[in-house]
């Protein structure tokens, strides 16, 4: 009698990814602070007024409210009437180093509209503030970058790998207050998970 091995097929599963919504409003990122794993994306939700989000560095040469050196991200500016913005900024995490980023719109950046990813120390952020209160104003890459520009609601997955330029123009102009509200869903980045077949031991 001959036994045939059992043959385990299974399939990879892919992890999940967060979409962590932080939305901007005139005096806040909500939340200042948030946590996330390199695939991760974060959702930028803009309240009223004009506002924008630009990646800085904690120990740039040129001081705070100046972006990035190297990678970062900028939106451009949302200018909102009232309410949301119909459109989002997503920018997928490459890693868990820490991420300060600013609103380049006027003295937004000066007056404390600043937040961050993956702060390890609090106290870094608040240094970076308490530097940043010294200037007239932060400031804007040329253009949008290091993310996409989305209808608020669609698929992530959707998102092509083009950065819209719609956004570019419109600095300076302050709106109304408006706070946002944030919170966290579960998307998956690579589709529904495969089962596991088992293919039974034959007997000849």
């Amino acid at each position: 009698m001959r036994y045939l091995p059992a043959l385990l097929a299974v399939s990879a599963v892919p992890a999940l990814a967060d979409t962590i919504k932080i939305t901007v409003s005139d005096d806040s990122f909500d939340p200042e602070t948030a946590t996330a794993e390199k695939g991760d994306i974060l959702e930028f939700h803009f309240g009223a007024g004009n506002h924008s989000v630009a990646a800085g560095e904690f120990d740039s040469i040129n001081g705070p409210c100046v972006p990035s050196n190297e990678g970062g991200f900028f939106s451009g500016y949302f200018d909102v009437n009232s309410g949301e913005s119909d459109e989002v900024f997503r920018v997928t995490v490459n890693d868990t180093e820490p991420i300060v980023f600013y609103s380049t719109q006027g003295r937004e950046c000066a007056g404390g509209l600043i937040g961050g990813v993956n702060i390890k120390d609090k106290g870094q952020l608040e240094k970076y503030r308490e530097d940043a209160a010294a200037l007239s104003q932060g400031v804007a890459p040329p253009k949008v970058f290091g993310g996409v520009v989305a209808k608020a609601g669609s698929d992530s997955s959707d998102d092509g790998d083009d950065d819209s330029s719609d956004n570019n123009d419109g600095g300076d102009d302050d709106g109304d207050d408006d706070d946002g509200a944030a919170g966290s869903v579960r998307a998956g980045l690579a589709g529904v998970v495969g089962a596991a077949g088992l293919v039974a031991a034959l007997m000849v």
